[in-house]
């Protein structure tokens, strides 16, 4: 009971943008479509497609068991910046919420390693 009423009191002083994106990191890493659509406004809950959840969740899948989520700005109208932890690496977040806190915009960029892309010696 008390680990449940710590996890409360936590979750009571989470920003919302990053209660928002840990729920919906948390959907797409399990494959979840049905619940990641609800999370979305009307405008973009058609292009969530079980296809598109798939290829997020297998790239997330890759970064590892996925940690925990946090806000690094907010930008104004409503847009903000997060980092989502995953074992291996991470993932800047940047989130739109429309007026009711429904997502509005959701683009994920992988954290990877610099990669030596030269080709001649």
């Amino acid at each position: 009971m008390l680990a449940f009423a710590a996890a409360t009191a936590c979750s009571q002083h989470r920003p919302a943008a990053e209660t928002t994106v840990n729920e919906a990191i948390r959907c797409i890493y399990a494959g979840d479509v049905r619940s990641t659509q609800q999370l979305f406004n009307d405008d973009v809950r058609d292009t969530i497609t079980p296809d598109s959840v798939d290829r997020l969740s297998r790239l997330m899948h890759a970064f590892g068991d996925y940690l925990d989520v946090k806000q690094i700005a907010a930008t104004g109208g409503r847009r903000y910046d997060l980092e989502a932890q995953f074992a291996n690496s991470s993932m800047l977040v940047q989130l739109r919420l429309d007026p009711a806190g429904k997502i509005a915009a959701l683009h994920l960029i992988p954290n990877v390693p610099h990669i030596d892309f030269k080709t001649h010696t």
